[in-house]
């Protein structure tokens, strides 16, 4: 039952689907030490920033978006965070359309939200509270849909397959389905899915990998005990509270891709990653893998 469900599009359990997605939130810590926006240096910093904005935006449409748009399940809700801008109005603007743009070519409902960045935490890399309180008020204003809410954090360069999110939907449905199983489901647990793909983009290769307590994971909560410390981004995917029960979800194939760049911060190919023979593009891997 909860796979037909799934292909027809819509959850078979009782469960909002929210992917969480910030857009290149870091980057834009460096405006803040331009007090003359005037002059020659700070308009070369906005020219290098909208050049690297394209390909982030390059890396949203082809790797992202791509995989969500493929979802057999296809209830969820995308939620994208993007920085004011406040010194450069017309550039949060033009960031916008664009995002909607790509989203309308993928057939995704998507918002966007703005979340101020200063003062930037540290280390600047870091996720700013301001984007845990932004994701708290939705998750709040969802509380009254369905039972659970289930929230999956997924950056805007990585992507996840299209049978994931059915895959923990069904997961779902079948402990709520047996009632030996459904006290699983009455405390927050985060469900860890292992299995998945590095992708070197500028290559076309890819490696097969095992990544435990990765972040490409749903924190499924049930909608009576929302509360701040059950927020992604209020803590790393890496330091998941006493208070979440973890459950790994085997599989035997890849159910994510993590897109590997050189304008990553910290990913690198894992030492334990296997390669897959000759070039492989996201499109292929999504539809074959």
């Amino acid at each position: 039952m909860a796979k037909a469900a799934s292909i027809a599009g819509a959850a078979a359990s009782s469960t909002t689907f929210l992917i969480l997605t910030p857009f290149a939130l870091y980057r834009n810590h460096e405006v803040w030490r331009f007090k003359d926006t005037s002059s020659k240096e700070y308009e070369q910093y906005i020219h290098t920033h909208i050049q690297w904005i394209r390909k982030r935006l390059g890396f949203f449409d082809q790797i992202t978006l791509a995989g969500l748009g493929l979802s057999t399940l296809k209830s969820f809700e995308l939620h994208i965070f993007v920085d004011g801008y406040s010194n450069e109005p017309w550039l949060l603007s033009w960031i916008k359309t664009k995002i909607l743009e790509s989203t309308q070519r993928h057939r995704i409902s998507t918002s966007v939200h703005v979340v101020d960045l200063y003062p930037m935490p540290e280390p600047y890399y870091s996720y700013p509270t301001t984007l845990a309180l932004a994701i708290k008020n939705i998750v709040l204003n969802k509380r009254e849909k369905r039972e659970r809410i289930a929230m999956i954090r997924l950056d805007s360069d990585d992507t996840i397959m299209p049978y994931y999110l059915s895959l923990v939907d069904e997961y779902i449905f079948i402990h709520e389905s047996n009632p030996l199983n459904a006290k699983v489901l009455e405390q927050p647990l985060n469900i860890d899915i292992p299995y998945g793909l590095q992708c070197q983009l500028n290559a076309s290769k890819a490696w097969l990998t095992l990544w435990p307590e990765n972040n490409f994971t749903s924190l499924v909560v049930p909608t009576n005990q929302i509360r701040e410390e059950l927020i992604p981004f209020f803590y790393a995917h890496d330091e998941l509270p006493s208070n979440i029960h973890r459950h790994v979800l085997a599989t035997n194939v890849p159910m994510w891709i993590q897109g590997i760049h050189s304008s990553n911060l910290c990913n690198e190919i894992f030492a334990w990653s296997i390669p897959l023979n000759g070039s492989r593009n996201i499109m292929e891997l999504l539809v074959n893998s």
